[in-house]
């Protein structure tokens, strides 16, 4: 049985990242010979007050001239969604419950986490998205398809300090790519909907962040012309049906 209270210094080792304390304990089987060494059957469970992670696998090439290699099956629950972004840089303006699923395989410089499987649950929004993520470090490549989904538009774009008229849900799916400093959302289907109202848009936003980019056709109709025209602040002295395509770039 291992056991500490610290897990950064054994992630680091693999190029990872565990912003947070947390502490851990393992246990597994121990084979092999000097330079050879081989952990197998191990499971594990580090957590602290907002995340619980879970694994089990086995590790090969302990004290070995190239490194170790392994290969771990791993999941993470947290109901504090939330601070655990943060923890890595992402400042999102909800929590919400959140788990995930993924294979972490490989050695030092290599490592790759796989077969991810992630969902969220907040008031604001719903998503799921499934991919991998790797080789770990500063230039870790992301490749995450995701299907993301809000009950109250009003209320999420709120959060981000955007106004948005009431009773619309909206729905996105895409693919997230690339680096960190560099991701874009590609192959976008977006779809934002009302009793009266329907828009359709499509095409790529990026990179993410100040310097955000898009280039997005739509086509939008509406059985209330009277109501839209209201909320971009051209009142209309009739109303009826009415219908627009473009695209939306800049």
């Amino acid at each position: 049985m291992i056991r500490t209270g610290w897990l950064q210094p054994l992630v680091s080792e693999f190029n990872g990242v565990m912003p947070f304390p947390a502490s851990a304990q393992a246990q597994g089987t121990l084979s092999g010979g000097l330079g050879a060494f081989r952990l197998e059957q191990v499971e594990f469970v580090g957590k602290n007050e907002f995340v619980e992670v879970r694994g089990n696998g086995r590790m090969e090439n302990l004290g070995s001239l190239g490194g170790a290699w392994l290969d771990f099956s791993t999941s993470i629950r947290t109901d504090q969604f939330g601070r655990v972004a943060s923890a890595y840089g992402l400042d999102l303006p909800f929590s919400g419950q959140g788990s995930a699923q993924a294979r972490v395989r490989g050695s030092r410089g290599g490592i790759l986490v796989d077969e991810i499987v992630m969902t969220l649950s907040s008031d604001a929004l719903s998503l799921q998205a499934g991919g991998s993520i790797g080789p770990l470090g500063p230039s870790a490549e992301y490749q995450l398809q995701f299907d993301s989904s809000a009950d109250d538009l009003t209320r999420l774009a709120g959060l981000y300090g955007f106004e948005f008229p009431a009773g619309y849900t909206g729905r996105a799916t895409g693919l997230l790519e690339g680096v960190k400093e560099d991701l874009h959302a590609r192959d976008l289907e977006i779809i934002l909907e009302s009793e009266t109202t329907r828009v359709e848009a499509s095409g790529a936003v990026g990179p993410l962040g100040p310097a955000l980019k898009l280039n997005m056709p739509f086509n939008a109709r509406t059985n209330d012309m009277g109501a839209l025209a209201s909320y971009l602040g051209k009142p209309l002295p009739v109303s009826g049906t009415g219908s627009a395509q473009g695209i939306l770039a800049g």
